[in-house]
């Protein structure tokens, strides 16, 4: 018997009564699955106060959400493979049940097993404990030629909601780097109004070393944000060359845009993708592209800026989350849409270099596609990446039931962005962990290694509530699980710091 969808604007009342199997988490207006919602909701529980608009203070309702024993939500965000076929996974554990999360990274031989040259056991956590319940979360990785790792991410200053970009350079054997500010770690404030907040959640190294890193920050107490970005030096110092000050923001429409990936392309200029709120409250994909120094790039349309509808129905909210350069200087751009029916698909498009839609893919340049495994078919793309052949593969994961299974899923798009045939018999894929509570599997990133096989990570819940794992699975090119990574194509590490 599935359990009552609750609707309503109280998010505590309805992500209580979720955890404790009671409901399903959705709201009017929800951009993401509720599991989403909830996973994100661990991030930034001390966010209530400003979610509720009561009276309440922080630490009422902390005490109130500790109460509920939320600890081990360990979930990977991003992943990166080294030059020795080495695999990085990054993103956050948490420490305690009143919402400490730290950075947290492992690394994976390329069978899967942990490489225990790295960190401690093959895993290393970061803590900036700067403030309020001292939410650490990592989104975001790179390796440098020399083999150093640096992450990105944000850290928490304040319990009403203050977080700043935060950046950690590892050596190659898991310790800091203290070449790189000091201590291997360094922040970047914004504070151009509102709560102050500043959530980086992309990141790209130059061919010279310096450190491109993206995301938001809000502008204001009603909720809007912009995109913003900044470059650092390799020492991780702020870039004064970039834009005067090593910071850039760029608005839209004046609504809520927030950056999620970034490429840096041959000649130097930066593409930054997101999503951009619309005139009537939706959002689109939004593009930027930046010149060397940090200006709009007016050779992209005319002002450097360009968002793409898909415009399918429902509240019309396309949100892209990842982006990719062709051989011929071609955008790939990647999210998702919602549907008329109010699902949420895979959405990818294509855009020529200077800025104009790319008629030769999908429907005028837009191709959009659900998984559609089951339930209210929410299906969320989260990552990308070009095959050598040009082959586009996306990922994310799909609903399965009401109850709040979902899967890990994957597809493959030729390069006019119909779907590969060739790829797990009709170009989709998806993988279930299934190592308990509901099933909640979620992938957050694909990369394609040297010899083509495909990675997906993400995180795979263990218990209820919201106990979870850093969670991996490899694919051969055709689609089907590599038997020779981890247990029969997929491996889960736990920190559970607790």
């Amino acid at each position: 018997m599935s359990r009552p969808v609750t609707r309503s604007t109280d998010w505590y009342q309805a992500l209580c009564g979720w955890l404790r199997g009671r409901s399903i988490l959705r709201r009017d207006g929800d951009q993401g699955p509720p599991e989403t919602v909830a996973v994100e909701f661990l991030e930034q529980r001390q966010l209530l106060t400003n979610i509720l608009g009561t009276n309440a203070t922080p630490e009422q309702l902390a005490a109130n959400v500790s109460d509920l024993s939320w600890v081990d939500t360990d979930q990977a965000l991003a992943t990166a493979v080294q030059s020795d076929g080495k695999i990085v996974l990054v993103g956050s554990a948490e420490i305690t049940a009143d919402g400490d999360t730290d950075f947290a990274v492992t690394r994976l031989n390329a069978d899967g097993t942990l490489d225990l040259t790295f960190g401690t056991g093959g895993k290393k956590t970061i803590a900036f404990d700067l403030g309020g319940v001292n939410c650490d979360v990592a989104t975001c990785v790179a390796i440098q030629s020399d083999g150093k790792i640096v992450i990105g991410g944000y850290a928490q200053r304040t319990i009403s909601g203050n977080f700043d970009f935060a950046l950690v350079r590892l050596n190659t054997d898991g310790s800091l780097d203290n070449s790189f500010s000091t201590d291997g770690k360094a922040t970047v404030s914004f504070d151009y109004g509102g709560t102050g907040d500043d959530r980086a959640s992309g990141i790209a190294i130059q061919p010279d070393g310096r450190i491109v890193i993206v995301g938001y920050a809000k502008v204001a107490n009603d909720g809007r944000s912009d995109f913003a970005m900044a470059r650092l030096t390799t020492t991780g110092d702020l870039d004064t060359t970039f834009s005067v000050d090593g910071l850039k923001r760029v608005d839209f429409n004046g609504g809520d845009d927030k950056a999620k990936a970034v490429t840096i392309q041959s000649n130097g200029r930066i593409v930054i993708v997101g999503s951009g709120q619309s005139s009537n409250a939706g959002y689109d994909f939004a593009i930027a592209r930046i010149t060397p120094t940090g200006s709009m790039d007016r050779s992209f349309t005319s002002d450097g800026r360009k968002v793409i509808s898909f415009n399918r129905g429902g509240n019309m909210n396309d949100q892209a989350s990842a982006v990719a350069i062709q051989t011929d200087g071609s955008l790939v751009i990647a999210g998702t849409s919602t549907s008329s029916a109010g699902d949420g698909d895979f959405a990818v498009a294509r855009v020529k270099s200077n800025g104009s839609m790319d008629y030769t893919f999908g429907m005028k340049g837009r191709k959009a596609f659900g998984i559609d495994l089951g339930a209210g078919n929410e299906d969320q793309l989260k990552s990308m990446a070009l095959q050598s052949d040009g082959k586009i593969v996306v990922g994310g994961f799909a609903q399965l039931t009401a109850e709040g299974d979902f899967d890990f899923a994957v597809a493959r798009l030729n390069v006019d962005g119909s779907l590969d045939p060739t790829f797990s018999a009709d170009g989709k894929k998806n993988i279930a962990f299934d190592v308990g509570g509901t099933k909640t599997d979620l992938a957050h990133s694909v990369v394609i290694q040297s010899d083509g096989k495909i990675l997906l990570a993400g995180s795979a819940m263990v218990t209820n509530p919201a106990n979870s794992d850093f969670a991996i699975a490899r694919l051969n090119s055709d689609g089907q699980l590599d038997d020779s990574f981890g247990t029969n194509g997929i491996k889960t590490v736990l920190f559970d710091l607790t």
